[in-house]
């Protein structure tokens, strides 16, 4: 028996015991190889589309790379944000699903089509290096992974930009951004980041890889340290961006 027809047979036993349903619409899939349902894929890569550069904090779309934004919570730690899309309907249950049940398949499909858009988008800053929003050591033991750093090194194989993992920590397991306002993420991510000095960072243009962008507390935060080092430009680049009032041309 040849290794493809072995897995096609363990799938077929898994198929058996353990149905599989869509993550977005829980229609039950015809195999476990697929990772949703027909219509909802057909949904996906209609909307396919890159969302930036946009402001990291009200969520506007900028003109070009070149153009700030001049909002009220604007630090410029990070230049501007890319997203495949924004965070709610299928993408809010592809992203849960890859974060929260392990679901690495998902992940590295939705890291695919990320970089993809990217590729493709005549926007793409040019940087040196990737950088993943690092978890503390807790935080990863806990879950197993780090979904920024799976994201990061699918797009170091498609952009060709290599990853940065040891040029920051995270020193302060910080409790969940989930449910507090703006002002209570900035606190809570407050010195959070520590940088290792492994890596020289002067004049570096970087991509910082999260999943999702909310408030964007967790990224600038993640940026300011990062810059601390000397790096120079630095462009977040996310999964998903949750919808602002400012989030225009969607």
């Amino acid at each position: 028996m040849t290794t493809k027809t072995m897995t096609d047979f363990c799938w077929d036993i898994l198929d058996f015991i353990y149905p599989q349903r869509c993550p977005v619409c829980q229609a039950t899939l015809s195999s476990g190889r697929e990772l949703m349902c027909r219509n909802c894929m057909l949904k996906f890569r209609e909307k396919k589309r890159l969302l930036g550069p946009c402001c990291p904090s009200c969520k506007r779309q900028l003109p070009s790379l070149s153009d700030g934004c001049e909002c009220e919570g604007s630090d410029h730690a990070l230049e501007a944000v890319f997203s495949l899309g924004v965070y709610g309907e299928e993408t809010e249950a592809l992203i849960e699903n890859f974060k929260y049940k392990r679901k690495r398949r998902l992940g590295s499909f939705l890291s695919e089509v990320l970089g993809e858009t990217l590729l493709e988008s005549v926007k793409l800053p040019r940087a040196g290096f990737i950088v993943p929003v690092p978890l503390h050591k807790r935080k990863l033991r806990e879950r197993g992974f780090n979904q920024s750093q799976a994201v990061a090194d699918q797009l170091s194989e498609k952009l060709g930009i290599p990853v940065l993992s040891d040029s920051v920590i995270r020193k302060r397991n910080t409790r969940s951004q989930t449910g507090l306002s703006r002002e209570e993420r900035q606190k809570n991510v407050k010195g959070a980041f520590r940088l290792t000095g492994k890596v020289d960072l002067e004049g570096r243009a970087l991509l910082l890889v999260d999943d999702v962008l909310t408030t964007g507390a967790t990224m600038s935060e993640c940026a300011r340290t990062l810059k601390s080092a000397g790096a120079d430009k630095i462009w977040g680049v996310t999964l998903a961006v949750a919808a602002g009032t400012g989030l225009l041309e969607l």
